[in-house]
């Protein structure tokens, strides 16, 4: 793409017409996704779904002027799909590390599955009961992040917070107050 029709592109979104956008995510639709399922980077659902919201940052890079020089779109769109499914992966096993962290506090090593319903359901009570002895504020940041999926700095929009790095340390602490909880609740 040349300075002149990244410029023309710009302007365009500038005034709200998206229809060259639009035809940009078409032409490089089937190209950018057999890229990244040829490397098995993700199912094809979630390859589309991140498609559509590496065109989205396209779109706000190039109204914002971050993009000066966009001589190959696909290449660009490539690189952005790869970095959120990148940090799509690493947010989701820092969950399940979470995760097993918790299992491990509530349930005996070597018993991965409980069975019985009622146990089930004491040991979500524990952790509810713990999850109740915090702050309101600890409880907002615990559920937004680990029930609601929100990010850090959306998290910080919410609650009023200077920054998404103060949200995470915040959480980082009202997680830990949580499972000294859940242990003093469980033992």
């Amino acid at each position: 793409m040349s300075k002149e029709e990244l410029y023309k592109l710009r302007q365009d979104l500038i005034s709200g017409d998206d229809s060259s956008l639009k035809n940009l995510y078409i032409s490089h639709k089937t190209g950018c996704l057999k890229v990244l399922l040829s490397k098995n980077y993700s199912t094809k659902d979630q390859t589309e779904m991140v498609y559509t919201d590496a065109v989205l940052i396209l779109r706000k890079n190039i109204i914002s002027g971050k993009i000066t020089d966009l001589s190959n779109p696909l290449s660009y769109l490539v690189s952005i799909c790869r970095n959120l499914l990148r940090n799509e992966t690493r947010n989701e096993l820092r969950k399940s590390n979470k995760a097993e962290q918790v299992r491990l506090l509530l349930y005996n090593q070597g018993y991965d599955v409980v069975e019985d319903t009622t146990e089930k359901q004491q040991r979500i009570q524990i952790c509810k009961k713990a999850l109740s002895t915090l702050t309101e504020r600890c409880q907002q940041i615990l559920i937004a992040y680990y029930v609601h999926g929100l990010r850090m700095k959306e998290i910080a929009l919410e609650l009023g917070l200077s920054s998404g790095d103060v949200a995470k340390t915040l959480k980082s602490r009202c997680y830990k107050s949580w499972m000294s909880a859940v242990k003093e609740q469980y033992t």
